[in-house]
């Protein structure tokens, strides 16, 4: 993304960036599960900014990501997991 400087990765850079966004959407977390614990298929939020002539949507993490039990690989809460442009 321009004016970033390198990759964003995290939530935080992310907003620091880009401000307050427009929208939320969050998918929702179970009562019963322990949101510390990383799995397979996390929730997400979907964060929109809308701009004069585009909206950014980035989505997050909301819980721990693991890609691989084998060799305990796992991304973290709050990581970026996809940034789209719309027209």
């Amino acid at each position: 993304m321009a004016g970033f400087g390198c990759p964003p990765r995290d939530k935080q850079t992310v907003l620091h960036k880009l401000g307050i966004p427009t929208k939320i959407e969050d998918d929702p977390i179970q009562s019963q599960v322990n949101v510390g614990e990383p799995v397979t298929w996390p929730a997400e939020s979907r964060y929109y900014w809308k701009r004069q002539n585009y909206t950014i949507q980035v989505d997050f993490l909301r819980q721990a990501q693991l890609i691989d039990s084998n060799k305990n690989i796992v991304a973290p809460k709050d990581s970026v997991t996809a940034v789209l442009l719309y027209k």
